[in-house]
């Protein structure tokens, strides 16, 4: 199987998001809130740093994704199936021809 590198979380398996204190929705109680977006000094979930590591969804927390896929088109007037292999580096990138 190949695989590359998830682009989410460069490898790392975790992501770095915000955390809930910085969001101001209500989500902690807190009487003396900073600006919105600022985290709070004294939260014990991310000791004022404003972001808290999360296990990445994408790759499963492996740190790759699978990199092949397996293209099938079917022509439903003639019947005929017709499917390609497609790994990294088979299939060159070109414009299509509408442009773009």
């Amino acid at each position: 199987m190949t695989t590359v590198i998830c682009a989410r979380c460069d490898g790392m398996a975790f992501t770095l998001d915000w955390c809930r204190c910085r969001d101001g929705d209500g989500a902690f109680l807190i009487e003396d809130r900073t600006p919105d977006g600022e985290p709070w000094a004294d939260c014990e979930v991310c000791r004022g740093d404003g972001t808290v590591a999360r296990p990445c969804r994408d790759c499963d927390q492996h740190g790759r994704r699978r990199a092949q896929l397996v293209l099938t088109v079917a022509n439903l007037d003639t019947g005929t199936i017709a499917s390609a292999n497609v790994v990294p580096g088979a299939v060159e990138p070109g414009p299509a021809p509408g442009g773009g």
